[in-house]
C-alpha cells in the first residue's frame, strides 16, 4: 500500500488535471490508488484529509472541484513542486482546508433531505407556550409592584397561578406553591415569608425583619434572593386574586379584565337564584375568541362558545352547583394556550 505522502500527491495531481471528456475515472491515478479510495477498509493510519476525499468525491464533483483548486494558489503547484516539498503536512492541511470548504459549497446549495423528504421544505419554528405567553403579559407588565419582574418569572407564575386557583388550598399555601419552582431550595424562608406578605403586604415593606423592597434601586435582578421571593409573591397574590371569582346570593355579580396585545379582555359572572337558579358568564372580546365553561376536577357539564370577531359572547348553567369550583377558559386570536379563571358560586350566609 502507497504511503500518505504519496497518495495526498496522486489526488493533487487528479485534482488538477483538466477533466478527460471521455474518462469517468479520473486520470494519474494508478489502480493501487483507487482500489483504495473505494476499499471499506480503510488503513487507520491514512490522514482524516485522504479519508475524507475517498469518502466524499465522485466522478461528477471532480470537474468542478478542480475547477475551484485551479483557481487557488494550489494550481502553481506542479509535480516537480511537490517532490521537492519537504514540508508534506502543509500541503495535506492546505488541501483539507480546500476541500471542506468545498464541502461545505457543496451542502449549501444542495442541503441534505430528510428520508421522508424529496425536496427541500421550510418548516414552522415555534417556542413552546412563547406565543400564548406573550399574548397574556401584557397585563402581567402592569402588575402594581415596587419593581417589575422579568418575563421569564412573570409567565412561570402565570402559569402556575392559573393551576392553583382551581384548588381549594388556604392562601399562605397557594402563594408558596405557585413561587416555589422559582425558589425549590429555600421553603423556610417561602414559609416566612408568605406569612408577612399575607399579614400585610405593606409590612413587607416597612418591617425591619422583612426585605427591603423599597430600596431596589437595581431591580429584580439586583435583588438578593429574599427580596425576589417577596417579590414575586406579591406577584403571585395578585395574580390569584384576578383569576379567582366568587359569586353568591348576596354578591350576584363580578367582573374582571385582562389586558392584551389586542385590547382588553372582559369576564362577568352573573349569579341568579330566583325564579330559577342560573349561572351566566359573559366575555367581551377585543378579536376573535372561545370560551369554555366546565366543572372543575369532574367530568360534568362543559359548555363553549366562539366568535370570528371582535363582540360579546355568553354561556348560561342551570342549576350550578354550591361551592362547585367551575373553570373558565378564554382564548384569543393568535394565543397558543388559554387564560384560565376559576369561578366559584357560594351562599355567604351559611356558616
Amino acid at each position: 500500500m502507497k504511503s500518505d505522502s504519496e497518495i495526498i500527491r496522486s489526488l493533487l495531481l487528479w485534482l488538477l488535471a483538466e477533466p478527460s471528456p471521455t474518462t469517468s475515472s479520473p486520470s494519474g491515478i494508478d489502480s493501487k490508488v483507487r482500489e483504495d479510495s473505494r476499499a471499506s477498509n480503510i488503513d487507520e493510519s491514512q490522514t482524516d484529509a485522504s479519508r475524507l476525499a475517498r469518502n466524499s468525491l465522485n466522478a461528477e464533483s471532480a470537474s468542478s472541484l478542480s475547477a475551484e483548486l485551479a483557481s487557488s494558489d494550489m494550481a502553481s503547484l506542479r509535480l516537480s513542486d511537490i517532490a521537492e516539498m519537504g514540508d508534506i503536512p502543509a500541503v495535506q492541511d492546505r488541501f483539507q482546508a480546500l476541500l471542506k470548504r468545498r464541502l461545505q459549497v457543496e451542502i449549501e446549495s444542495r442541503p441534505p433531505l430528510f428520508p421522508w423528504e424529496t425536496e427541500i421544505q421550510e418548516y414552522p419554528t415555534e417556542a413552546l407556550g412563547l406565543s400564548g405567553g406573550t399574548v397574556w403579559l401584557k397585563q402581567l407588565q402592569n402588575l402594581d409592584l415596587p419593581v417589575a419582574l422579568p418575563e421569564e418569572v412573570l409567565s412561570a407564575l402565570l402559569k402556575k397561578c392559573q393551576a392553583i386557583a382551581q384548588s381549594s388550598l388556604k392562601q399562605g399555601v397557594k402563594l408558596i406553591q405557585a413561587v416555589e419552582p422559582l425558589f425549590p431550595e429555600q421553603p423556610q424562608t417561602l414559609d416566612r415569608i408568605a406569612g408577612m406578605v399575607l399579614a400585610n403586604a405593606g409590612a413587607v415593606r416597612s418591617t425591619a425583619a422583612a426585605p427591603p423592597l423599597a430600596e431596589l434601586a437595581g431591580g429584580y435582578e439586583a435583588a438578593n434572593p429574599q427580596q425576589q421571593i417577596a417579590l414575586a409573591m406579591l406577584a403571585a397574590q395578585e395574580l390569584l386574586k384576578t383569576l379567582s371569582l366568587t359569586v353568591s346570593p348576596q354578591n350576584s355579580q363580578r367582573s374582571r379584565q385582562w389586558l392584551t396585545d389586542q385590547g382588553t379582555v372582559q369576564l362577568t359572572a352573573t349569579y341568579q337564584s330566583e325564579p330559577a337558579k342560573e349561572l351566566v358568564v359573559q366575555v367581551d372580546l377585543p378579536c376573535g375568541g372561545e370560551i369554555h365553561l366546565a366543572e372543575t376536577g369532574t367530568e360534568g357539564t362543559e359548555l363553549s362558545a366562539q366568535r370570528s370577531q371582535v363582540g360579546q359572547m355568553a354561556l348560561s348553567l342551570s342549576d350550578p352547583k354550591l361551592g362547585q369550583r367551575y373553570q373558565v377558559c378564554i382564548t384569543v386570536t393568535d394565543a397558543a394556550e388559554p387564560l384560565i379563571f376559576s369561578l366559584q358560586v357560594v351562599d355567604e350566609a351559611v356558616g
